[in-house]
């Protein structure tokens, strides 16, 4: 089985090269890969840079779809991946716990993430949206389509993907949004539900700290044998 782990990426604020930085110190399980998806001036056509994915153009908003579709193209295109994980910069993954979990999950018209809710309609947060290899080519196949529509990337992939009838899987997740909740919830964290393998680590009001909170739980569930401070 193999697992991609798009994250989406920019350099537009010093706190999101920082969490990069962080996020890329995490040792990947055999069978993952891990690509920051990030748009650039720098090149004309999409190129793959050790783990970044450059593509051409200037970050935004609404170009966070764009980036996701155009880059998982260019990437499933190189290689064949059974599940994706799209997601960004403030999310950490536990991947002790992903991996019992993708053994078991199907491997057609599987969209699952933590469930949010727009104009009635049901959506997967943008924060981690987990597709199985055909829902990715769904998006791929529809692009033109979904670039129409001038909406939120979640809710533009929620409101389409419900069109073509593939159903929502919710998954919980633990919202950790300052170092002082993290203290306060990191026993509870290390013996949590195991289903809880999502963290969402955004710091609102003062986002300078998610460097810092992210190498906290990365240490946190540390496996022992490599607990060493990071450098």
């Amino acid at each position: 089985m193999r697992i991609l782990i798009a994250i989406i990426s920019s350099n537009t604020h010093p706190v999101y090269w920082q969490n990069k930085e962080v996020l890329q110190k995490q040792t990947l399980p055999e069978g993952f890969d891990r690509v920051f998806l990030e748009y650039s001036s720098a090149v004309t056509e999409i190129t793959l840079s050790g783990e970044t994915l450059l593509l051409p153009g200037v970050e935004s908003g609404l170009g966070i779809l764009h980036k996701t579709i155009d880059g998982l193209e260019y990437l499933l295109q190189k290689m064949e991946y059974d599940f994706i994980i799209r997601t960004n910069l403030s999310t950490y993954w536990r991947f002790d716990l992903l991996i019992p979990y993708f053994a078991k999950a199907k491997k057609q018209g599987h969209y699952a993430g933590y469930i949010g809710y727009a104009g009635g309609s049901g959506f997967v947060s943008g924060a981690g949206i987990i597709m199985s290899n055909d829902v990715a080519y769904i998006l791929i196949n529809n692009k033109e389509k979904l670039y129409e529509r001038a909406w939120v990337d979640d809710i533009n992939i929620g409101r389409f993907l419900g069109s073509c009838k593939i159903g929502l899987i919710p998954h919980m997740r633990n919202d950790i949004s300052s170092l002082a909740d993290f203290e306060k919830m990191k026993d509870k964290l290390v013996i949590g539900p195991q289903d809880r393998f999502q963290f969402r680590l955004k710091c609102k009001g003062k986002r300078e700290d998610e460097p810092e909170l992210i190498r906290r739980v990365v240490a946190l569930f540390r496996p022992p044998s490599s607990a060493c401070p990071d450098t």
